[in-house]
């Protein structure tokens, strides 16, 4: 069995294996969310541009405005162009060795991550996120896809249909009898069965912990194309989450109201901000450097769950510092591209064949 630190240190690391190839490394920590789609397609975050050349430190750039024509003269012939060959695809990079030990048949590494609401004033425990990354180890290429917790009729592993809100799942393994780690396992197996993929191991974290390593890094910074105000959360505080258009600095428990907000959109938009505070928080670990990290494990030794044996930790450090983007895929499995409306209101259904296309698309076999 892995000792917990052991397993403490996969859960952290994983997340900053997926914000390294995101570019994130070295950048500011900073996310900025798109604006709501019209459906959940995939979209693509760019990396940002570069400057075209660089000023020596001595002297001065040299200035890129175009020499006026004199007056009279005639107007140049110019020769044509010929038409630039399309950028090649990137050089696969040599396998990593022993990758296999986590990265399974379909050759690249994929994770399953659970938020829990479980806290000490309510019953029962619900994962209200669920989110999916994974990465080619040849390309570098990530993806992510988050699945929206009122997703309803999941299919899921020994050919069985969850009817209720998926949302419930992990807790029906426990209450059927499955200890913790088992019904981790079996949310893992439903998932990879759902979306017919492999998936290499979970990593779960609550909201104590959520508030605790946000608050332990000295908060992050997000940027949001426009206001957001949600007046129910007055638990939060007495006028709610309040936060302005452009860059927010949020400590944990405003981290943490900001990933649980919805009220003022809808739930396929708290599934984009989650994906951005988790690239946010990735970032700013990184940011902070190695030697923050043994004091991180500390802290959140009892707040993250993982099943990532302590043998895989050379191989994802491997993994994050080859990565190579130009952007990564991010995805909610929402309406009306991956998803229909349920039964009853606020559900809905997956379309199970765009799903599953997607996921072949994005988290297919390297091979």
């Amino acid at each position: 069995m892995t000792h917990p630190r052991g397993r403490l240190a996969i859960g952290l690391l994983c997340l900053l294996v997926v914000a390294t190839g995101c570019d994130l490394v070295g950048a500011s920590p900073v996310s900025s969310p798109t604006s709501p789609p019209a459906s959940a397609a995939a979209t693509t975050r760019p990396r940002r541009s570069q400057p075209a050349a660089t000023a020596d430190v001595t002297g001065s750039a040299e200035s890129t405005r175009r020499p006026r024509r004199p007056r009279g003269s005639p107007t140049p012939s110019v020769a044509p162009t010929a038409t630039p060959a399309p950028t090649p695809p990137p050089t696969p990079m040599p396998p990593i060795a022993g990758l296999e030990q986590i990265a399974g048949a379909d050759g690249r590494f994929t994770v399953l991550f659970l938020g829990s609401d479980a806290r000490g004033d309510v019953i029962g425990e619900r994962t209200d996120t669920i989110m999916v990354a994974t990465i080619d180890p040849a390309t570098g290429r990530v993806a992510m896809a988050s699945l929206p917790r009122d997703t309803v009729n999941v299919p899921i592993a020994d050919g069985d249909v969850y009817g209720s809100r998926i949302t419930g799942l992990l807790q029906s393994f426990e209450l059927g009898g499955a200890d913790r780690e088992q019904a981790l396992r079996r949310m893992t197996r439903a998932m990879a069965t759902a979306f017919d993929i492999e998936i290499d191991g979970y990593v779960l974290v609550g909201f104590v912990g959520v508030r605790r390593l946000i608050d332990a890094i000295g908060g992050v910074d997000v940027v949001l194309d426009q206001a957001l105000w949600d007046t129910s959360m007055n638990h939060f505080s007495k006028k709610g989450l309040k936060l302005k258009a452009g860059r927010n600095h949020l400590d944990g428990s405003k981290a943490l109201a900001f990933a649980r907000t919805r009220y003022t959109d809808s739930d396929y938009q708290r599934a984009e901000r989650q994906q951005q505070l988790v690239m946010a928080t990735a970032a700013k670990v990184l940011q902070n450097g190695a030697e923050a990290v043994p004091a991180l494990a500390e802290l959140a030794l009892r707040h993250v769950e993982t099943d990532l044996p302590l043998s895989a930790l050379p191989l994802l450090v491997e993994l994050a510092g080859r990565a190579r983007l130009s952007g990564y895929k991010s995805v909610v499995l929402g309406p009306s591209t991956y998803a229909a409306a349920g039964p009853e209101q606020y559900t809905i259904e997956l379309r199970l064949d765009a799903v599953r296309a997607m996921f072949d698309r994005l988290f297919g076999s390297t091979g």
